[in-house]
């Protein structure tokens, strides 16, 4: 059995990841140990893995306040009973729900789903690429939602994944969230950079950094595009998507692609940015910021506006109990934005703010990533007037080490043959890689063995689906579009039939 003294002095090192393999016995008050005095109240990630004749229970935790990732591991037998989680985070209780109907196991907290689901209209997240999003399930024929079921569909996990460094698996990447490949690809080649201990060149840093920007401008304006249609203001509608064309032919310039510009590879990029890309990005960026500040200075002054949006409020508890990041996060009053505070790239050195709501409205949604589509053009117009000079690419061996230039040696032209044939060997241990983007916190955890190698994607927008159980509660059925739609939630990823 662990002691919770030697939990505590080894959270006193100084590390990104921390693992701690428990009995099933001692799980819930080790838990309940870190979470109220570590601060451990973030529940990043829940997922069980099966094994030959056993499971892998794995829980990933974050600490706010001193930035500290922890990742729980429990070794499960098939007939086992597994207590239920949902009393710490009420989040935990859609995985347990999940994973005790794809494994067969006794997991607590899952059984109050069984005999629900046939008693609810069915609204289906139809996404084949993804394959990872839940399913709503709505009383039919209320005018106030009383109760709101959401179970997932889909296992996130690649096992045994070989060629970590191949551009087909980066494109198997996209998949996880393919309306933000650009973070999903950088998060995926920041988590084998760790494992491979190799520092990209500033230049590579600095372009990630204006991309992921550009991204984050991109799915806010989709979020306002889809705003005024659930509102009904249509007049503005096709500035909107003006404005997001102007950033897909950033895009279309740089890559000849103007949905992803497909340029992260391990260990930088793929190319530098093509001579007039730099001014023309600062004419898009000043033309996106002014044309916002035209078409929302007014309408914010106007109560006709306002008034549109639902005064549902969800609390900070509410939020974090739910495990909401990113915009969601902060528009109900709580200041956490990764890059302020724990910095990764450049952002320690940028100026910027971080909008924060109060109340956790619809409109203190929309508010934040208002501000934030301002705060990302000052965020890359910096980085555009600093831009490093160098190498976009690394230039250590860590493809092939010690083969360069011994090519002409026979067996060294094996050793590149097989790497080439079977991909890079990363080194054994266990790394995790986190981003802020438009949807929240978006990684990898990469666990690596001598027998396996397990790749898990820590995405934002499960825990945003999930809150819908509490967020939807109460409201007329006439706020349900809109509500939905205020947390970021896309029509692509909600169909109603």
């Amino acid at each position: 059995m662990l002691e919770l003294a030697q939990i505590t002095n080894e959270l006193e090192k100084e590390k990104q990841l921390y693992h701690f393999s428990f009995e099933m016995g001692e799980l819930v008050d080790v838990l309940i140990y870190l979470k109220e005095h570590h601060h451990f109240v973030f529940l990043l990630d829940y997922f069980i893995e099966k094994n030959e004749t056993t499971y892998t229970l794995r829980i990933i935790l974050k600490n706010f306040k001193k930035e500290k990732i922890l990742c729980a591991e429990i070794i499960l037998e098939q007939d086992q009973k597994v207590p239920t989680l949902a009393h710490l985070w009420p989040l935990a209780s859609f995985f347990e729900t999940y994973y005790s109907r794809l494994f067969d196991l006794d997991i607590g907290g899952s059984e109050h789903y069984e005999n629900l689901v046939f008693d609810f209209h069915k609204i289906e997240l139809p996404f084949d690429l993804a394959g990872q999003f839940p399913l709503f399930h709505f009383k039919e024929k209320e005018e106030i939602v009383t109760k709101v079921i959401v179970e997932k569909s889909k296992l996130k996990t690649i096992l045994d994944e070989k060629d970590f460094h191949s551009l087909k698996t980066l494109k198997t990447i996209e998949k996880y969230n393919p309306k933000d490949a650009i973070n999903c690809e950088i998060a995926y080649c920041m988590v084998v950079e760790q494992s491979l201990g190799l520092t990209i060149p500033e230049k590579a840093r600095a372009l990630r950094m204006i991309f992921s920007e550009l991204q984050r401008i991109v799915l806010h304006l989709e979020y306002f595009i889809q705003t005024h249609i659930v509102l009904k203001e249509y007049y503005e509608l096709n500035f909107l998507i003006a404005l997001k064309r102007k950033i897909l032919d950033l895009y279309l310039f740089y890559s000849k692609s103007d949905e992803d510009p497909k340029f992260n590879l391990i260990g930088g990029c793929s190319y530098d940015l093509p001579p007039g890309w730099i001014p023309m990005a600062s004419e898009t960026l000043g033309v996106i910021k002014k044309e916002l500040q035209k078409i929302y200075h007014l309408k914010m002054k106007s109560s006709l506006w306002t008034e549109k949006f639902p005064k549902h409020k969800n609390t900070a508890d509410t939020i974090l109990n739910y495990c909401l990041s990113g915009p969601n996060l902060r528009a109900s009053g709580i200041h956490y934005d990764l890059r302020k505070n724990s910095p990764y790239y450049f952002y320690s050195e940028l100026d910027f703010e971080v909008p924060v709501g109060i109340f956790g409205t619809a409109y203190d949604r929309f508010i934040v990533r208002l501000e934030e589509v301002y705060q990302s053009v000052k965020i890359i117009l910096q980085v555009l007037d600093n831009l490093p000079y160098g190498d976009i690419y690394s230039s250590e061996d860590f493809l092939w080490p010690n083969l360069k230039n011994r090519l002409d040696d026979k067996q060294a032209q094996k050793e590149y043959a097989a790497i080439i044939r079977e991909g890079q060997k990363l080194k054994e241990g266990r790394f995790i890689s986190m981003l802020e983007t438009a949807r929240g916190l978006n990684g990898f955890f990469l666990d690596i063995t001598q027998d396996k190698t397990l790749l898990h994607y820590l995405g934002s927008q499960d825990s945003g689906l999930f809150a819908m159980e509490k967020a939807l509660c109460g409201l007329e059925r006439s706020d349900l579009a809109f509500e939905i739609q205020s947390y970021g939630l896309h029509p692509w990823e909600i169909t109603q039939r």
